[in-house]
C-alpha cells in the first residue's frame, strides 16, 4: 500500500467516525426520547436511563451503517477533489483502481462486523435491555431462555398441529394437538399428547392420546410414556420468540431447516435471512459504486452537485434493494431475489472503477 493509498484510508476512517458519532448523537436522542413514553410511572436513575438509551443504539445501529458509509465516502472524494489531490495523484502516475483497494478493504471489515452484531451482540442487548427495562417498571426479570406459545403448523401431509407452550428453559413442549385427516381431506383422527420432555438425547412424551374420531364412539388410546425418534423438536426449543423481526440469522436457519422437514414453506424465513446478509454486504457494494461517481476532473466540478448526485445514487441503490425485498415478500420473486441488486450493482461499480482508470 503506498502512501497515498495510506492517507486515503486515513481520511476515509476519520470521516466514518466523525459521522457515525453524529448518527449516534442523533440515534441516541431518538431513543431516549422513545424511552420516556416506555418508562412513564418507573423508577431509575439518570445512569439507567442514559444506558437504556445506549442499547437502542445498539439495536438499531446497523441499519443505518450503510448510509454513514455512503456519507463517509462522499466526503472524503470531496476533500480530495477540492484540494486536488486527486488529480496530482493521477498525474503522477496513480491508479484509481488500486486506490479502491484499501477501502474496499474496509468496507469487508465493516460488514463483517455488521454480520458479527447480528448473530452475537444484538440478541443479548435486546435481552440486556428488556431485562433493564423490567427492573425499572418493576417487572420480574426474564432469563435468556424464554419460549412461545399458541403456535400452529400445517405439514406437507396435510396434518394440523397446535403447541401450546414451550418452554426454552424447561426444554419442554406443552399441550401438542395434532388433527390429521384422511385421504378426501376430513379429519379422521386426533392425537393429543400433554407434554414432551427432553430427557438425555430423547425426547419422551407423556399422556398421549390416539383418538379415532371416524368412529361412535371414538375409540381412544392411550399411553402414558412414549419416546419418540423425531429429533425436530429440539429445533423448535431453540427458538426464543415468534416474532420474526427479532430472530438471529441462527434461529432463522434453525426455523428453515425443521419448516423444511415439515414440508411447510420457508420463503419468509428465507428472505429475512438472506436479507440480513445482504444488506451487510451493501457497506462493501456502496463503496464500489460511490467511489468512481464521485470523482469528477471537469472544470464545471460542483461540490453541491456531485455529492446530490452520488447521495442519490446510494438512496437509488438501497431503495431497489428494499423493493426486490419486498416483491420476494410478496412472492412476486423467489427469496435469493435479494441479492440481484447487489450482483447488478456490483458490476456496475467495477465497470466504472475500470473506466476511471483508463480515463486520461
Amino acid at each position: 500500500m503506498n502512501k497515498f493509498s495510506q492517507y486515503l484510508l486515513r481520511l476515509f476512517l476519520k470521516n466514518f467516525i466523525i459521522v457515525s458519532l453524529f448518527v449516534i448523537m442523533l440515534q441516541w436522542l431518538s431513543s431516549a426520547y422513545g424511552n420516556l413514553n416506555i418508562l412513564e410511572n418507573a423508577k431509575y436513575t439518570a445512569v439507567d436511563f442514559i444506558v437504556v438509551a445506549a442499547y437502542g443504539i445498539v439495536l438499531g445501529i446497523n441499519q443505518l451503517i450503510p448510509m454513514v458509509v455512503a456519507v463517509s465516502i462522499i466526503m472524503t472524494m470531496i476533500i480530495l477533489m477540492r484540494s486536488n489531490e486527486l488529480l496530482a495523484y493521477m498525474v503522477i502516475g496513480g491508479s484509481l483502481g488500486r486506490l479502491a483497494f484499501p477501502l474496499i478493504f474496509v468496507g469487508v471489515i465493516i460488514s463483517s462486523l455488521m454480520i458479527f452484531m447480528e448473530y452475537k451482540i444484538i440478541p443479548e442487548v435486546r435481552v440486556a435491555r428488556e431485562n433493564m427495562l423490567n427492573v425499572m417498571r418493576g417487572q420480574p426479570v426474564s432469563n435468556n431462555a424464554g419460549g412461545f406459545f399458541n403456535t400452529w403448523f400445517l405439514d406437507k401431509n396435510q396434518v394440523i398441529t397446535h403447541i401450546t407452550l414451550v418452554s426454552i428453559s424447561e426444554k419442554t413442549i406443552y399441550g401438542i394437538d395434532e388433527y390429521i385427516p384422511d385421504s378426501s381431506g376430513k379429519i379422521a383422527s386426533i392425537k393429543k399428547i400433554e407434554k414432551l420432555v427432553k430427557e438425555d438425547d430423547n425426547w419422551v412424551a407423556y399422556n398421549t392420546q390416539n383418538m379415532n374420531i371416524l368412529t361412535n364412539p371414538p375409540k381412544i388410546e392411550v399411553i402414558e410414556r412414549n419416546v419418540l425418534s423425531d429429533k425436530s423438536w429440539d429445533r423448535l426449543i431453540s427458538i426464543k420468540t415468534t416474532d420474526m423481526r427479532v430472530y438471529t440469522p441462527t434461529e432463522l436457519y434453525t426455523l428453515i431447516q425443521l419448516f423444511t422437514e415439515k414440508g411447510l414453506n420457508t420463503d419468509s424465513l428465507k428472505l429475512n435471512l438472506y436479507y440480513k446478509f445482504a444488506y451487510s454486504i451493501s457497506v462493501i457494494i456502496l463503496i464500489v459504486l460511490l467511489y468512481p461517481i464521485s470523482i469528477n476532473f471537469s472544470r464545471n466540478y460542483s461540490i453541491v452537485k456531485n455529492a446530490s448526485v452520488t447521495f442519490s445514487i446510494s438512496i437509488v441503490y438501497l431503495g431497489v434493494q428494499y423493493i426486490f425485498r419486498s416483491l420476494g415478500s410478496s412472492g412476486i420473486l423467489p427469496p435469493a431475489a435479494t441479492f440481484l441488486p447487489i450482483i447488478v450493482f456490483l458490476f456496475i461499480g467495477l465497470f466504472l472503477i475500470y473506466y476511471r482508470s483508463l480515463a486520461k
